[in-house]
Formats: C-alpha cells, sequence, structure tokens
C-alpha cells in the first residue's frame, strides 16, 4: 500500500492540493500492447525509419574516459520503440567491451508544445544524465544535449544518426566539450537487427 497526493499545483487549470489517494500493489500479469493502439504524434512521424534494433560489432573508435579504450572489440546496441499511446519515443542502448565494461542507457523523447521542438531526457548506467533536443530532416536526426555525469561535471554534444538504406544508419557526435574526451568522434555504421521469426509463424 501506498499513498500519493499532489501538494502544490500553480499555473494550471486547477491549482492548490489534491486529495489523498491509497494505491495497493497489483501483482503482475500479461502486458497488454496498449503502445500499439494509438495515433502516432505527427511531429514524431520523423522517427519512423529509425524504429527498431540495431547493433554495431568492431573495435571501439573512440576515447571515452577510463570507461573504453579506442581499439577495444565491443557490441554497440539501440533500439528505438514508440511508448506513451506512441506519444513518445524511447531509446534504449548497451555498450559491451570485451573482457570489460557493459555500459547502459535510456532516453525518452517527445513533443515539447510550449517550446515547439522535440525535447528528450535520459540516464545512464554510470549516474549521467542530461536534457537533448532534437531536429528530424528527412532520414536525419541531429541532437544537441547538455549533461552532468556522477561527479556534477557538465558536458555537452551534438549528435548526428543518418539512415543509408532501409537497414543502415550512420551515428556521430560531430561535437564533444567539456568532457574528459573532447571533439567529434569517427562514424558509426549501424545495422539493422532483424527479429527472429515466432515459432507460430514458421508454422
Amino acid at each position: 500500500t501506498l499513498t500519493w497526493q499532489s501538494l502544490e499545483r500553480t499555473g494550471g487549470i486547477v491549482e492548490g492540493k489534491s486529495p489523498v489517494y491509497t494505491m495497493k500493489r497489483v501483482k503482475d500479469g500479461p502486458r497488454k500492447t496498449a503502445a500499439n493502439a494509438g495515433e502516432v504524434a505527427e511531429q514524431l512521424k520523423g522517427y519512423g525509419p529509425f524504429i527498431g534494433n540495431w547493433r554495431y560489432e568492431g573495435p571501439f573508435l573512440h576515447d571515452i574516459s577510463d570507461e573504453g579504450e579506442k581499439g577495444t572489440k565491443c557490441v554497440v546496441d539501440f533500439s528505438w520503440r514508440r511508448i506513451l499511446d506512441k506519444q513518445a519515443v524511447m531509446m534504449d542502448w548497451t555498450v559491451k567491451f570485451e573482457e570489460g565494461a557493459t555500459l547502459s542507457g535510456k532516453n525518452l523523447n517527445g513533443w515539447k508544445a510550449a517550446e515547439e521542438k522535440i525535447m528528450g531526457g535520459g540516464m545512464n548506467s554510470m549516474g549521467g544524465m542530461g536534457i537533448s533536443s532534437s531536429v528530424i530532416d528527412g532520414k536525419t536526426i541531429t541532437t544537441t544535449g547538455e549533461n552532468v555525469d556522477d561527479s556534477g561535471a557538465k558536458s555537452s554534444i551534438k549528435i548526428v544518426m543518418k539512415k543509408k538504406d532501409k537497414d543502415t544508419l550512420t551515428w556521430q557526435a560531430v561535437e564533444r566539450t567539456g568532457g574528459d574526451v573532447e571533439g567529434p568522434t569517427p562514424v558509426y555504421e549501424f545495422k539493422r537487427v532483424k527479429r527472429a521469426a515466432s515459432k507460430k509463424a514458421a508454422k
């Protein structure tokens, strides 16, 4: 059992405190597919070509402080999927170094109507977090972010992702400032990871 209450509400249609709601734990059951039910937000339709699972396998092409050294073999996976009744897009990513660390993170992106732009927020397994804005131009996504690491140090980054064809995209940090390692990264090429056919479909 837990309780929930909004203690302060200002500037909206309704202000002041809300009543206290008492909530009970619900045991997990079969998951519904609500994420597939709504219409895609108009401003987020440009993510369409990027939705899915993507992978890079090979040498790490740049240094990222203590976590990874240039030349280390790695597998980088990330996926884009629509959530919240298709009103937001989530990206999950992992970097697995051979005989080393595994890094991971999540980013959530949606339309901020007040500023008329796509805004995002994310956190990673190293204790960092950041906010970002993205611009989609055809099959190119340009994301500019401001980050804070686990020590409180600030940095900024500008990332460009481009679709080359249906099953290939490129990723590059074209600007990095304020972190342990600055400057652009090389271009990484990712391939789409296709889902295995289900047993039912195979039959």
